[in-house]
């Protein structure tokens, strides 16, 4: 949240730049640990369909949203097109915060004797 005020609110372009790199962080991240979890939660014979879905998505996502932000820059200005984004990413940490219960996870063992927390 931090790195979208800087890029609504920030006064010049190192506070852009600074804004950028912080939200790289967690965007760059996330691939990742998805693919992380799919192994994590799906048989070995699986992955790689598993990965190839999972980069499709990851791809028509970017693809179907670059448009739609050009637009939405061009209408209401950049600055007011990352502010509004402050909405639904609050929502979004929010409820990770709030509502989402602890579990503990159960140690299951793969096959050869290795065992994953």
């Amino acid at each position: 949240m931090v790195g979208l005020m800087g890029l609504g609110l920030g006064p010049s372009v190192s506070t852009l730049m600074m804004s950028m790199a912080l939200l790289g962080v967690p965007h760059g991240i996330t691939l990742p640990l998805a693919s992380s979890l799919v192994a994590d939660g799906r048989p070995e014979d699986d992955l790689p369909a598993v990965n190839s879905y999972l980069s499709a998505v990851v791809q028509a996502v970017t693809v179907a949203l670059s448009p739609v932000l050009g637009v939405t820059a061009g209408v209401l200005g950049y600055r007011l097109s990352f502010l509004i984004l402050l909405g639904p990413v609050g929502f979004c940490a929010l409820t990770q915060v709030v509502g989402v219960p602890r579990r503990r996870r159960e140690v299951r063992t793969r096959p050869g004797g290795r065992s994953r927390a």
